[in-house]
C-alpha cells in the first residue's frame, strides 16, 4: 500500500493527499522489482474512479509530460489511454472510504480515501470447472436439454413445450472460482529487488478525494 507524504495509517491523511503521476511511477517502480510480468498488453494497468483520474489531469508532472502537446489524443478524447508502460482504465466500482463518524484513533478517517489498484499479470486468476458441458449426462438424468459452452459459461435450451415448437427458454450457469496467487517463494535470496509482502502482483494507492 502506497499512502502520499509518508504517511503510515490511513488516519493520517488529509485533503492534500492526491493522486499524482509519482505514486503510479512508484507503483509500477515496486512491481518490477518484484519481478511480476506485465498485461498481455506489455503495460501494467491502473484501476481507478473518474475523480482520481481528474486528480491525475491536474497533476504538473502530468502536465509537463503533455506540455504543448493539444494534439494528443489524450487532450482531444478526455481520456488517458496509457503512458509510461501504464493503461488507465477509469471504473465506477473502485473502493471508496468514507470518513468515519465518532470513532477514535487509528479508526478514524478524516476525509474520503479512494484506492487505485495497480495490476500486473496473474493478480487474479480465473479457474472454470471443467465438464461442465456434461452435467446433465451424469446416471439417473435424461436428456431433456442442449447444454452449449461459449466462454466457459454453460448455456441450457430447454426444448420447446408448445405444440407448434415455437417457444424455447434459455439460462445460463457457471462454475469455478477466482484466486489470488501467494509470491511467498520471491524472496531476497530469489529477486534481490523483492519486497517481504505476501502478495506482490498488485500495489494499492490510497489517496484522498
Amino acid at each position: 500500500v502506497i499512502r502520499p507524504n509518508s504517511h503510515i495509517t490511513t488516519a493520517q491523511m488529509s485533503g492534500q493527499d492526491l493522486l499524482t503521476l509519482g505514486y503510479l511511477l512508484d507503483a509500477q517502480t515496486i512491481l518490477r522489482n518484484n519481478g511480476v510480468p506485465t498485461m498481455p498488453d506489455g503495460t501494467y494497468h491502473v484501476i481507478l474512479d473518474n475523480q482520481s483520474e481528474r486528480q491525475l489531469w491536474a497533476d504538473q508532472d502530468f502536465k509537463i509530460f503533455f506540455a504543448g502537446r493539444i494534439q494528443s489524443n489524450e487532450y482531444k478524447s478526455g481520456q488517458i489511454y496509457s503512458l509510461l508502460g501504464l493503461t488507465i482504465i477509469p471504473t465506477t466500482e473502485s473502493y471508496v472510504q468514507a470518513p468515519s463518524t465518532g470513532a477514535t484513533g487509528a479508526a478514524q478517517v478524516q476525509t474520503t480515501i479512494r484506492r487505485v489498484l495497480v495490476a500486473g499479470a496473474e493478480s487474479l486468476i480465473q479457474g472454470n470447472f471443467q465438464g461442465l458441458e456434461n452435467w446433465l449426462a451424469r446416471q439417473g438424468v435424461e436428456a431433456i436439454a442442449d447444454v452449449r459452452v461459449v466462454n466457459n459459461i454453460a448455456h441450457v435450451f430447454r426444448p420447446p413445450l408448445d405444440r407448434l415448437q415455437q417457444f424455447m427458454s434459455l439460462s445460463w450457469t457457471w462454475i469455478g472460482d477466482f484466486a489470488v496467487p501467494t509470491d511467498l517463494t520471491a524472496t531476497t535470496s530469489i529477486i534481490p529487488t523483492a519486497s517481504s509482502a505476501l502478495f506482490k502482483r498488485c500495489v494499492i494507492i490510497e489517496t484522498a478525494g
